[in-house]
């Protein structure tokens, strides 16, 4: 029940959106919070950006803080958690093998306590493709 991002940037149709629905929207430095999230549940999420850690640890959300200097992205120096990962049903997908991820034995711990599975969509290192949305 809560939208992550920064106020100034999202769109008067999802705060109108939010507003109607009792969401309440938490400003963040980051424009996307999306590109910097792994939402593993509603109660936790894995990310390397220090302000989206801190607006989350404050609404009492379980972080998962990394470093994300080994996610590779085409064209800049590093990439982010959430464009090199998905959630589809009880499976977190990597796009790269999660285990050359900084601070992955934290991310699996997490993993396997909520019940979850890894898959790696293909071996390597771990790339930002820009993620993975599941439509149902």
């Amino acid at each position: 029940k809560k939208i992550f991002g920064n106020i100034k940037h999202l769109s008067r149709e999802l705060l109108d959106f939010a507003n109607e629905r009792g969401y309440e929207t938490v400003n963040v430095k980051q424009g996307y919070a999306a590109c910097s999230t792994l939402v593993l549940n509603s109660n936790c999420v894995v990310t390397a950006d220090p302000s989206i850690k801190k607006a989350m640890e404050m609404h009492n959300i379980e972080v998962i803080f990394v470093d994300d200097s080994s996610i590779k992205l085409d064209g800049y120096s590093k990439g982010f958690i959430g464009g090199a990962t998905g959630v589809v049903c009880d499976n977190i997908c990597f796009f790269g093998s999660p285990a050359k991820l900084d601070g992955y034995k934290n991310i699996h711990e997490k993993i396997v306590s909520l019940g979850m599975k890894e898959i790696s969509i293909m071996s390597g290192d771990v790339y930002d493709f820009g993620g993975i949305k599941l439509i149902k």
